[in-house]
């Protein structure tokens, strides 16, 4: 097999779906009406995990509470929060609000999720549990000569760039890498921390260990207002990374793919903004779920394809079921 420098990537961009799948936790409209049910309750009691996570970091102030309750009412004018923040790119406090509760809500979600480990649920009972999602199959598939025991080389070639906020991926694999390598924690860190993982718009902290240095990690499931804080902290919005140098990187990145995969995407036009400029990369092979997708947008999406050259795969199914059918075209060299 040829070494990783001398081949170009395979590399996955990720969309709501692909997280929702595999890790269950809220998004596109189901994150909203979470948000909108936890910051009504938050402004009807003047009380909530929000509140104090502003109490502890400069004080709650009642133009926090108004940028509140202007989420509550028109947050359903949009599929997503991100759409809504991104309306009201005028309004900052909107913005901050809003990460607040993203972060909320899927530090909540994480507490509950099937990757929560604990005594009752060591991480080869999770793997078993979680064999047939989409990424359990590019665990076992990818690079299907390599030994499963050499973990960075079963990803050789292999990179993700997500549009998600939530830390799923990552923590799979560390599940995923502690299970099969019957590791530590710490040893399983350490080889996760060398697969290439893009968060186009941040994440919600950083998992022990993965954390860049001088930044304090944010623990799985850890919903406590500090945490809640820190972890908003690290989510832009669209403009922000629009206007942003990470976005170029991303950019260089996908110019350099030999295969692009989209996984849960709905191609939004802001979010193909950030990946290409002016269309799809010359000649790479393209694969992606378009579920649920209208006629007219898959069309759009298929022509532009074209266009570039690109050999091009879409098909209206999740994410697990078109890994199934296309796994020897995406993962085999």
């Amino acid at each position: 097999m040829r070494q990783a420098s001398a081949m170009k990537p395979t590399i996955f961009v990720l969309g709501a779906g692909a997280s929702c799948e595999f890790g269950g936790f809220p998004v596109g409209s189901g994150l909203a009406q979470t948000i909108d049910s936890q910051l009504t309750g938050e402004v009807q009691n003047r009380d909530g995990h929000l509140s104090s996570a502003l109490m502890i970091n400069g004080g709650l102030q009642d133009e926090h509470r108004a940028a509140m309750a202007r989420i509550t009412r028109g947050i359903h004018s949009r599929d997503s929060i991100d759409q809504f923040v991104d309306d009201c790119r005028n309004e900052p406090l909107v913005a901050k609000i809003a990460k607040l509760a993203i972060a909320h809500a899927l530090l909540s979600a994480e507490d509950v999720s099937e990757l929560r480990v604990d005594e009752r649920r060591p991480p080869e009972l999770i793997l078993r549990s979680m064999r047939e999602t989409w990424i359990g199959y590019v665990c076992r598939y990818a690079n299907p000569d390599v030994n499963r025991q050499n973990f960075i080389s079963t990803l050789q070639n292999i990179s993700f760039v997500t549009f998600n906020y939530d830390r799923s991926l990552e923590r799979f694999l560390i599940i995923w890498v502690r299970a099969t390598l019957g590791v530590s924690y710490e040893i399983a860190v350490g080889l996760v921390s060398q697969i290439p993982i893009t968060h186009v718009f941040g994440q919600v902290g950083h998992l022990p260990g993965l954390a860049p240095p001088g930044v304090p990690p944010t623990e799985y499931g850890d919903s406590h207002p500090s945490n809640v804080w820190r972890a908003a902290q690290g989510i832009k919005t669209y403009t922000e990374e629009l206007e942003s140098a990470h976005g170029q990187a991303v950019r260089e990145l996908l110019l350099g793919a030999r295969k692009i995969v989209f996984l849960g995407f709905q191609y939004h036009q802001p979010n193909m903004r950030i990946l290409f400029e002016g269309g799809f990369p010359r000649a790479v092979q393209v694969y992606g779920t378009v579920y649920e997708m209208s006629i007219r947008s898959i069309d759009r999406l298929e022509q532009g394809s074209s266009n570039s050259g690109c050999q091009h795969e879409f098909e209206n199914e999740k994410c697990l079921p078109f890994m199934k059918r296309f796994r020897e075209e995406i993962l085999e060299e």
